[in-house]
């Protein structure tokens, strides 16, 4: 993914799915306390909050493995130092 992927997805993907100000036939809502209503039932009380972890490349398996010994993983305990 690059940076503007990212934006793209941010900007016509998230962004209109949780900050919605209108209804599934798109008619907006008169009523603003139905804004940010995500996918009919939930609702956005507080901010929205992303957050990145990057994570160092390693192998799945020890090697010896059948399955996994060539699939990347990515372990929460490892942290990348690539910008």
């Amino acid at each position: 993914e690059t940076v503007p992927q990212l934006w793209d997805w941010l900007e016509h993907h998230l962004v209109p799915t949780v900050f919605r100000q209108t209804d599934q036939y798109g008619q907006e809502y008169k009523d603003k306390t139905m804004w940010s209503t995500v996918l009919g039932y939930n609702h956005l009380t507080g901010p929205l909050v992303l957050e990145q972890l990057r994570s160092e490349v390693r192998l799945c398996g020890s090697g010896q493995d059948i399955v996994g010994a060539d699939m990347a993983c990515y372990p929460m305990e490892t942290e990348s130092r690539e910008d």
